[in-house]
């Protein structure tokens, strides 16, 4: 059993016109969102052994605030791949992920994430903020993800 967890990173500050696309952080709702998802993946016993983001500022910001909530010590792999939203290479990535993890977490952007979640899973929702939709897939390989249906578990959502 494989368990990918799919992260849209949190709310966006959008009130500093100089900045670019990619280099835009989170708002106080974002930040406050980001550490109570950490918090719901340790509720749910769900921390992933990897985790791959998007470099983009929200990204990261998002990615390091959750990793502090579940304790996660290891590297976090960056990928600009992430960032530009080509479904395809995101999953490449996924394919050759190492079989002995079986939870792993990628954090990214709509509407990206939201196709994934679909394509893998066959379950059409919307990926809106900080959400986590948590896909498992009866599989042995990673290698084999594109050959089975995911089943989404469940959807996990901040509060606010």
């Amino acid at each position: 059993m494989k368990t990918l967890l799919l992260m849209r990173h949190a709310k966006s500050d959008w009130n500093n016109k100089g900045q670019t696309d990619f280099e835009r952080t989170l708002n106080k709702r974002g930040l406050n969102n980001a550490s109570e998802m950490g918090q719901q993946l340790v509720e749910n016993n769900l921390q992933p052994q990897l985790i791959l983001s998007s470099p983009a500022e929200r990204a990261k910001i998002t990615t390091t605030l959750c990793a502090k909530e579940i304790k996660y010590e290891k590297e976090v792999i960056y990928d600009e791949d992430f960032y530009f939203g080509n479904s395809q290479k995101i999953l490449n990535k996924i394919l050759f992920t190492n079989n002995e993890l079986n939870n792993i977490m990628i954090v990214g952007h709509n509407p990206t994430w939201s196709g994934l979640v679909y394509s893998l899973s066959g379950s059409f929702i919307e990926m809106k903020t900080a959400n986590i939709a948590v896909i498992d897939f009866d599989i042995d390989k990673w290698s084999d993800i594109s050959k089975s249906k995911g089943e989404l578990r469940v959807l996990l959502q901040p509060a606010k």
